[in-house]
């Protein structure tokens, strides 16, 4: 059996929380580890062909996409959904559709996990899985091979021939994260992955867990949190080292110090194996100390992305966050002070900003702060957050308004994708463009940045981030979207 894992392009991905100007893959662009890893455990468990395709490296056309799709001769095509690039996803369908009219096509991810309902009504597809994938698809693939029934796997749903939806037992999910294979990277183009803040030309990114055991509104991450063993997280990094050439690594994961001594063992089990790659990390302000740092900066760590969101106690409790405004400028000195990079990550625009002032208040904070970059966004509602039905209490939307898109996704439909009660939309993306000037056009900024710059893959990869914010000097609000 030939499986094709496929990521479907961000041509026309419902804008939300950061406007495309400044989101696009020429800006930054991840591998797409989840398909990675169900690919790995595919080929671990079954004699199944696997390929991977990232039609996000190029947004092929659509009769490009059938031509790639044809050569790849699928018969499983396996897809991980958002429900913001549902768009995107119904035109890799629609060409699987024209080009292998027969295969299967599977869907699963955050969409599925959080809409079953809706994913198994998705047009065009076979058949949708929540919980972990791995497992789920490996018995899917062996009933397929031998036409055994597939309604009996964990997770799995479907449409039956008379319009009902066939649910098998619940879904599974792994819980000893290191029985996973690591995700298979043999595919991958060189050179292709990066964020601006990235230095080196060869990069990736890991996990060290999966979910995240907090409650913040504005969050659809699942809450089933665990982790992973630091000795099978650094085989991972040496394997990425080794056999891909990987310099540098990035951790995608919402949480990866749950706590300072977490990050205290991974850095020495990494000064212990020799690992050379330089690495940075997500994570949460409060739970890093001085010691932690320290170490982490000797093992390599050059970034430390910190989720800070707003600027006043009110705002934190409001979002649902459990660090405090001093834990947070603590976190910020002690990481300038061993050298590593600072990213912060702030909201704006929350129902607790009610006028321009407020939304834009957070300048002088961020400054304060000293961190090399800021990723600003624009509070979005996301469907399975707190805040989604906050909005719906408030009448700023139906509460349904969604799930009339995923039933029949279409590009400018009407979904809400910031919070409207107290600004307009085009309100807040003036704010937005204002407080990322505020910071980026600042000459302390700008000093810090180019003075600090260590490689030529990064000054292009800065080049890039700048230009993205001289298109948002351009960015107009049309109608819903952006």
């Amino acid at each position: 059996m030939k499986v094709a894992f496929i990521q479907p392009s961000i041509r026309r991905q419902v804008w939300a929380g950061v406007p495309d100007v400044v989101n696009r893959e020429d800006s930054h662009l991840f591998p797409p580890l989840s398909l990675m890893y169900l690919s790995a455990y595919v080929k671990s468990h079954t004699d199944a062909q696997c390929a991977v395709a990232d039609f996000r490296l190029d947004n092929p056309s659509e009769e490009t996409m059938k031509a790639r799709i044809a050569a790849m001769a699928p018969d499983l095509v396996v897809m991980t959904a958002n429900s913001h690039d549902l768009v995107n996803t119904v035109d890799v369908i629609k060409a699987v559709r024209a080009s292998r009219k027969d295969a299967f096509i599977l869907i699963g991810g955050p969409h599925a996990n959080a809409f079953p309902d809706m994913a198994a009504r998705l047009p065009g597809i076979d058949a949708a899985i929540r919980g972990d994938g791995e497992k789920p698809l490996t018995a899917l693939i062996v009933a397929l091979a031998s036409g055994g029934d597939i309604t009996q796997i964990p997770g799995l749903l479907k449409m039956s021939d008379a319009g009902e939806i066939v649910r098998g037992p619940q879904p599974q999910w792994i819980e000893n994260l290191d029985d996973l294979p690591f995700p298979d990277r043999s595919w991958m183009p060189k050179k292709r992955y990066y964020t601006p803040g990235m230095r080196m030309p060869e990069t990736t990114t890991m996990m060290a867990s999966r979910g995240c055991p907090f409650n913040c509104i504005f969050c659809s991450v699942p809450h089933r949190f665990r982790i992973r063993g630091v000795e099978n997280v650094v085989e991972e990094m040496l394997e990425c080292e080794k056999k891909y050439g990987v310099q540098e690594v990035h951790f995608v994961d919402d949480l990866f110090n749950i706590t300072d001594r977490r990050l205290i063992e991974f850095s020495e089990e990494v000064l212990r194996r020799g690992v050379k790659i330089i690495w940075g990390f997500k994570g949460s302000p409060r739970a890093v100390s001085k010691e932690s740092l320290k170490i982490a900066a000797r093992a390599g760590c050059v970034r430390a992305h910190y989720g800070v969101e707003t600027y006043t106690p009110e705002g934190l409790k409001a979002l649902g966050k459990v660090s405090t405004i001093e834990e947070i400028k603590r976190a910020f000195a002690l990481t300038n002070a061993e050298g590593i990079r600072t990213i912060a990550y702030m909201i704006i625009g929350s129902p607790h900003e009610k006028t321009m002032e407020q939304v834009t208040g957070c300048v002088p904070f961020i400054r304060d702060l000293k961190p090399d970059y800021v990723v600003y966004s624009l509070f979005s509602p996301y469907p399975e957050s707190k805040a989604f039905q906050l909005g719906v209490e408030r009448g700023l939307w139906e509460a349904d308004v969604w799930e009339k898109f995923m039933l029949n996704p279409a590009p400018d439909y009407d979904l809400p994708t910031a919070w409207t009660e107290h600004l307009t939309k085009d309100e807040l993306v003036k704010a937005f463009r204002k407080v990322n000037y505020a910071f980026y056009a600042h000459p302390a900024t700008l000093w810090r940045t180019f003075t600090r710059i260590r490689t030529w893959p990064e000054l292009k990869r800065i080049i890039k981030g700048g230009l993205s914010l001289v298109r948002l000097a351009f960015l107009k609000v049309k109608g819903h979207a952006i």
